[in-house]
C-alpha cells in the first residue's frame, strides 16, 4: 500500500496565492526597496548614471559623500544633482506660467463683466 502525500507548495507557488490576495503593490514596493537597498550596499561600484537618477535625494547625498570629489562617482552625482535642479525649476516656471494665464482670463472676464 502506497502512501500519496501531497508535494509540499514551493515558495513561489505560495507568493502567487499572497499575491492573488491584492498584495501585488507591496511586493512590487518591496522588491524595489530590496533592489535600491543592494545597490547601495554595493557601492554603485559601476556608478551607472540610469541607476543613480532612481535614488532619492537623501541616497544620492549620501553616494556623493563616499567618494573624492574628482572621482567619476562624484562628477556624475553632480551631473544628477543639476539635472534635478533643472526639472524642479521648469516644473515652478510651468506653474507659474498656468497661473499667469489664468489670471490674465480672470481679469479679462471680470473687466468684461464691470464694463457692461
Amino acid at each position: 500500500m502506497q502512501y500519496h502525500m501531497k508535494p509540499k507548495p514551493s515558495f513561489f507557488c505560495k507568493l502567487r496565492r499572497w499575491s492573488r490576495g491584492g498584495n501585488l503593490g507591496v511586493l512590487k514596493r518591496f522588491s524595489r526597496e530590496a533592489q535600491r537597498q543592494r545597490l547601495i550596499e554595493q557601492g554603485f561600484k559601476d556608478s551607472d548614471p540610469n541607476v543613480i537618477s532612481k535614488l532619492s535625494d537623501k541616497e544620492l547625498a549620501t553616494f556623493q559623500s563616499q567618494h573624492s570629489e574628482r572621482s567619476r562617482q562624484f562628477i556624475i552625482a553632480d551631473y544628477e544633482w543639476q539635472r534635478r535642479l533643472t526639472v524642479r525649476q521648469v516644473r515652478a516656471t510651468t506653474h507659474a506660467a498656468w497661473i499667469g494665464v489664468l489670471s490674465t482670463l480672470s481679469g479679462v472676464i471680470l473687466g468684461y463683466m464691470l464694463k457692461r
